[in-house]
């Protein structure tokens, strides 16, 4: 760790709520088992250029989000990647007391539309967190994603 000259600060930002949402659903689409937000000292010293108070509440944000579904993510029955139909998409499954839940997490900075398909046909969607996706439909779920957006839903299987 060395320390930053302030004019190398004056031309970065604090990561915003948008950006750290995208990272940690990134994350987890990607498998992560853990999450660990740090430089907590580094948010008090850019207390200067952005609030210490905005940039610290952000992290609980984010974290009391994922927190909210710690269940699905501690206990669930499976968990498997999901192929998109867009590189620009990182998607994850976790199946958890007969339902499956979705994450879809834009990895561009721009939009970015796309899919992802199950083999699972899908009777009910709620959307817990971020976008509406723009359709569902048997196996299919649609988006059409801006920067940092991420999709988080809950899907009850149809019947066999």
């Amino acid at each position: 760790y060395r320390p930053t000259p302030r004019e190398e600060q004056l031309k970065t930002h604090q990561t915003t709520q948008e950006q750290m949402r995208n990272l940690t659903w990134q994350a987890l689409a990607a498998g992560a088992n853990g999450l660990l937000y740090y430089s907590f000292f580094d948010l008090q010293k850019m207390a200067w250029k952005t609030p210490f108070e905005e940039t610290f509440g952000n992290v609980c944000t984010v974290a009391g989000e994922v927190k909210r579904f710690e269940d699905v993510f501690l206990y669930c029955d499976s968990s498997e990647a999901v192929a998109t139909s867009s590189e620009n998409l990182a998607a994850r499954m976790w199946r958890y007391r007969g339902d499956i839940y979705l994450a879809i997490v834009n990895l561009h900075a721009g939009n970015v539309s796309g899919s992802v398909v199950s083999s699972d046909g899908f009777a009910h969607r709620e959307n817990l967190l971020g976008i509406v996706p723009a359709s569902v439909s048997g196996g299919r779920v649609a988006v059409e994603m801006g920067p940092f957006d991420v999709c988080f839903i809950r899907l009850s299987p149809k019947k066999r």
